[in-house]
C-alpha cells in the first residue's frame, strides 16, 4: 500500500509553453519529458456507495496497458494531498476485483452485491506530458502537466492541471519546487481530485463548512511546538472551507474560513515578541489580505439572513424593504465573486505553500536572536499561563465600563474579546474538559451579545453602501430596529458581564 503525497494547481492554458521552457524543470530532468495518451473511466454504483465511502476506483488505459487504481480520500492542505492508492495492471477494461483481495480496501470489494452495482460513471480523457526530477538531495519528484477534458454524462469541464507527486526523499523539497514553479506564472489553488470534479458535474456539491477541529496540546510541548500545532490547526479550518466557500451554497463557509483566518491572527499576535519583526509583517499582511477579501461575503450575508430576513418577516409588505433586498443580494453576488477570486488568485495558492513550509521547517527560529531562541523551547504551559491572563484582564478592564463606551469603544471590546477567547481556545486542550466549561459558556454569552451589536454598525455601513436617501423609509426601519435592539442589548449585557465576573477562569 502506498501513500501519494502530492501538490496540485491549475494554470491559465496558454501558459503550458513556459512550464515546459522552464528553467529550474530543465535543470533538474533526468531527460526529455515523456508523452502519454490517458483515458480512465471512473466506476461507481448509482447511489454512489464508493464516492460516499471516499474511494475513488477507476481502470485506465495507458501505452503500457491496462491499469486499475483504488485512492482513499485520504488528508489534504489546499493543494497539498496524501492519499492511500493501491494500483496494478490488468488484462483489460474490466476490473479485476481478485486482485484488490490483498490490498487496504478488500473489505470493500468483497462485497459482492456492491461489484454488480458498480458500472462506468465518467471519464477523465487527457495529455500527459511527464517530467521526473531530481533535487541535489536525491529527492525525486514526478511533475506532469495535463490537458484535456472530465465527461460526465452530457457535461464536460476542461482540465489544465499541474501536479507535483512525491517519489522519494525529502517532501520539503516537494514544497520548495513547488513554491518555484507557483511564483513563475500564474496558477490557482486546486483542492479537488479529477473524480471529485466529475462528481460535482454529475451532481450538485454538497461541501459542508468546516468548524474548527478541537486542538489537542501537550504540557510537555515547547512554545515552538504548541505555536506550530496551533497555526496548524487554523490553517486546516481555513482549507476545509476552501471548496464550501468556492463550490458550495452553505453561507457558514465563508464564515468559518473567516474564523480559521481570525484564529490564525489571533496566535500570530500572541506570539509576536517571539518572531522575527519581518516574518511578523509578512504573515499579519496576508492574513488580513484574505480576510478583507472574504469580508463583504460575509458582512452581506449577516445582514440578508440574519437581519434583513427577521425584519422583513415582520414588515412583508413594505416595498422599500424589497427595493433594499434586490440591493443587497447584488451586493453579496458580488461580495461571493470577490472572495472566490480571492481562493483562486497566485497570491492565495503562495500564501497556503509558503505558509505549509513555514510550518515545517519551523522557519520564525531563522532570525530569531538567542533570547527568542531560548524562549521558544520554554514549556508552552509556561507562556499559556501568561497569554490567557493578559487577554482576560484587557478584555475585563474594558467590559467594566460598557455603559460608558462608544460604538467605536464597544466594537473594539467585541474585538478584544474575541482575541480572549480564542486565547483560551488555543489552550484549554491543556486543562480537563469539565473544568473550562463554565468560562468558555460565560465568554460566548458576551460574544454573542457583543456580535448583534456589531452586527448594527455594520448594517448602518451596508445600507451607506446601497446608496438610499437619507429619507428612504426602509433603511429608517432598519436603523430604528437595530437601535431599539442596541437598548435592550445594553441590559442584556450586564447580565451576561454579571455572570462573566462569577466565573473563575479556569487556569487560575
Amino acid at each position: 500500500m502506498a501513500k501519494e503525497i502530492e501538490i496540485k494547481f491549475v494554470i491559465d492554458p496558454d501558459q503550458v509553453d513556459r512550464i515546459i521552457e522552464h528553467p529550474m524543470v530543465n535543470r533538474l530532468a533526468l531527460g526529455p519529458p515523456k508523452k502519454k495518451h490517458v483515458v480512465s473511466t471512473y466506476l461507481d454504483s448509482p447511489d454512489l456507495s464508493l464516492r460516499n465511502k471516499g474511494i475513488g476506483f477507476r481502470v485506465r488505459k495507458t501505452p503500457d496497458g491496462w491499469v486499475q487504481t483504488v485512492k482513499a480520500k485520504g488528508s489534504g492542505a489546499g493543494s497539498l494531498h496524501q492519499r492511500e492508492e493501491f494500483e496494478c495492471p490488468i488484462a483489460d477494461d474490466q476490473p479485476d476485483y481478485e486482485k484488490l483481495a490483498e490490498s487496504q480496501f478488500a473489505e470493500i470489494f468483497a462485497d459482492a452485491a456492491l461489484r454488480d452495482q458498480l458500472a462506468p460513471l465518467f471519464v477523465t480523457d487527457f495529455e500527459r506530458t511527464a517530467w521526473y526530477l531530481e533535487l541535489e538531495d536525491f529527492t525525486t519528484i514526478e511533475m506532469v502537466l495535463d490537458l484535456g477534458e472530465i465527461r460526465a454524462g452530457d457535461q464536460t469541464e476542461a482540465i489544465h492541471e499541474v501536479e507535483l507527486e512525491l517519489k522519494g526523499g525529502n517532501p520539503v523539497s516537494l514544497m520548495k519546487v513547488a513554491i518555484a514553479l507557483a511564483e513563475s506564472f500564474p496558477c490557482m489553488a486546486e483542492s479537488r481530485s479529477k473524480a471529485q470534479r466529475a462528481y460535482n458535474l454529475l451532481k450538485e456539491p454538497t461541501w459542508k463548512p468546516q468548524r474548527a477541529r478541537p486542538l489537542q496540546l501537550n504540557e510537555k510541548e515547547s512554545c515552538s511546538q504548541g505555536f506550530a500545532a496551533m497555526i496548524e490547526n487554523c490553517l486546516a479550518q481555513v482549507l476545509a472551507n476552501e471548496c464550501p466557500v468556492l463550490y458550495g451554497t452553505d453561507t457558514e463557509g465563508v464564515h468559518q474560513l473567516r474564523v480559521g483566518l481570525r484564529r490564525m491572527r489571533s496566535c500570530l499576535s500572541l506570539f509576536r515578541g517571539l518572531l522575527p519583526q519581518r516574518q511578523f509583517q509578512f504573515w499579519r499582511d496576508e492574513f488580513k489580505w484574505l480576510a478583507d477579501e472574504m469580508g463583504p461575503a460575509r458582512d452581506w450575508d449577516v445582514f440578508c439572513d440574519e437581519s434583513l430576513a427577521v425584519i422583513r418577516s415582520y414588515f412583508p409588505e413594505m416595498p422599500q424593504l424589497q427595493v433594499i433586498n434586490e440591493g443587497a443580494e447584488q451586493q453579496r453576488a458580488a461580495g461571493y465573486v470577490k472572495a472566490r477570486g480571492a481562493l483562486r488568485s497566485q497570491r492565495y495558492l503562495l500564501l497556503v505553500l509558503r505558509l505549509r513550509h513555514w510550518l515545517d521547517q519551523r522557519l520564525w527560529l531563522n532570525g530569531c536572536d538567542a533570547e527568542q531562541v531560548a524562549a521558544w523551547e520554554r514549556p508552552l504551559m509556561d507562556l499559556g499561563i501568561g497569554m490567557m491572563n493578559d487577554a482576560h484582564d484587557r478584555f475585563f478592564k474594558r467590559g467594566k465600563k460598557f455603559d460608558d463606551l462608544s460604538l467605536e469603544q464597544r466594537h473594539r471590546l467585541r474585538i478584544l474579546g474575541k482575541r480572549a477567547r480564542y486565547t483560551t481556545e488555543f489552550f484549554m486542550g491543556l486543562y480537563p474538559n469539565s473544568k473550562t466549561v463554565p468560562y468558555r459558556k460565560a465568554q460566548k454569552g458576551l460574544q454573542d451579545q457583543l456580535g448583534y451589536l456589531n452586527d448594527a454598525v455594520v448594517a448602518d455601513t451596508l445600507l451607506d453602501q446601497l446608496g438610499l436617501s437619507p429619507q428612504d423609509a426602509g433603511a429608517g426601519l432598519i436603523r430604528g430596529w437595530f437601535a431599539c435592539n442596541i437598548e435592550h442589548l445594553v441590559n442584556d449585557f450586564d447580565d451576561h458581564w454579571s455572570r462573566f465576573k462569577k466565573t473563575k477562569p479556569f487556569w487560575r
